[in-house]
Order: structure tokens, then C-alpha cells, then sequence
């Protein structure tokens, strides 16, 4: 996004060209083939924004709906599905220090990590279109 060139410097001063790949605009099906073979999905904002503090990213849905565990914002909106599921991690900050602590944890904790694999599949079942509809569908209607 907005911050690609940058992430590519710091690609090339850490020699970290071998492990980090750039894939650019793909399609909605490659990307769920990529998203699908991750070990943890990314998604990380700063709320200076009340737009981003009270949003819910399509990715967090993405990363379960593919039973992918999340690292996130501790943003009130993320916080109520990781409370209900236990799918993924929240950041309080979002700082090298804290992204490693998060990341690093997870690597030496297999049994957390699993538990987390198995909220975002539980996740999955629960937050989809169809388990929603019905609710979308009376809110339109008591408005009617």
C-alpha cells in the first residue's frame, strides 16, 4: 500500500530479499491460495484515525475465513472477536519490540498457537454471509 517502497528499503538494508517477497496486485483466488498457506495473517494500524480505531479490515475475515490465527490492533472492534474466539493475538502498540514479543511467542508456544488456529476456524463457521443475513435482513426491514 502506501508504505510499499519503504518496506522494500528495508528489505534490501536488512538483506532480507530471500525471505520476503513482494507479490504486487493479485487476484481475489491467488490471493487466498497465499493467505491460505500463511502460518500467522498481519494486520497491524496505528488509531490515529477514529475511521481505522472503530474498523473491521475484510483481511481479519479473510485470515479466518482460511483458518489463519491473526496478529491485530488492540482496536475495540477486533478486541470483541478475538474475546469471542480466540482466533489471533492483540497489539496494544504497534512497536518492533511488541511484534517480535507476539511472533516469537507464538513460534515456541505449538499448543497456543493451535488453540488460536482452532478459534479462527470456529470463527469461520460463525461470521460469514449467510450466518448474517437474517440479521441485515430485519434491521432493513424495521426500518421499512
Amino acid at each position: 500500500g502506501d508504505i510499499t517502497d519503504e518496506l522494500k528499503a528495508l528489505v534490501r538494508r536488512y538483506a532480507l530479499e530471500e525471505r520476503v517477497n513482494f507479490l504486487g496486485r493479485i487476484s481475489p483466488r491467488a490471493l487466498d491460495e497465499v493467505t491460505a498457506s500463511a502460518w500467522l495473517g498481519i494486520n497491524l494500524l496505528e488509531g490515529g484515525s477514529l475511521n481505522y480505531y472503530y474498523s473491521l479490515a475484510n483481511k481479519f475475515f479473510d485470515y479466518a475465513q482460511l483458518g489463519v490465527p491473526s496478529l491485530n490492533s488492540n482496536f475495540p472492534e477486533y478486541k470483541k472477536y478475538i474475546d469471542t474466539y480466540h482466533s489471533g493475538l492483540l497489539l496494544d502498540s504497534v512497536t518492533p519490540y511488541d511484534f517480535k514479543h507476539a511472533v516469537y511467542g507464538l513460534l515456541e508456544d505449538d499448543v497456543h498457537y493451535s488453540r488460536l488456529r482452532d478459534g479462527a476456524l470456529q470463527m469461520k463457521e460463525d461470521c460469514h454471509w449467510a450466518s448474517q443475513e437474517n440479521k441485515l435482513c430485519s434491521i432493513y426491514e424495521s426500518l421499512v
